[in-house]
């Protein structure tokens, strides 16, 4: 296997700090870091001559974007991170929040209490674009 080819297996991954900006660039998820989707190879290509860690490139969407503190490209990044919310909100509350009545009927007026604040939290979601924790008891 030649050095070319590694590249074009080898996946990107990235750290990233509480606003979405960049930290860090790695080879193995570890640490925080989550994979881009892309290879070595395509980050090389498109951002080998670029300080991707310098705090003004966010990862939104499958992509690396300079944000250079600009009001544009924050728009951008806050409508990819409400789209990627709401997928989160429909894979994991809704099914939660859709077992039915006998799955009710077992549960605590705590429980029910909790459940509906997490579900409330889950329904603005895009307003306070944080995911809200799953209430340990419940089972996926």
């Amino acid at each position: 296997m030649t050095k070319d080819n590694l590249f074009e297996e080898v996946k990107l991954y990235v750290k990233l700090n509480g606003e979405g900006y960049i930290t860090s660039i790695a080879v193995e998820p570890y640490d925080g870091h989550i994979e881009t989707g892309m290879t070595m190879a395509q980050f090389i290509s498109n951002h080998a001559r670029r300080n991707v860690v310098d705090g003004r490139h966010k990862f939104c969407n499958g992509q690396i974007i300079f944000d250079g503190r600009a009001k544009r490209n924050r728009a951008a990044c806050e409508e990819a991170l409400k789209k990627e919310l709401r997928e989160e909100r429909a894979r994991i509350c809704f099914p939660v929040v859709n077992r039915g009545t006998v799955w009710y009927k077992t549960l605590t007026e705590e429980q029910r209490a909790e459940l509906e604040s997490w579900y409330d939290a889950w329904l603005r979601v895009t307003e306070t674009l944080v995911s809200p924790e799953t209430p340990v008891w419940v089972k996926k």
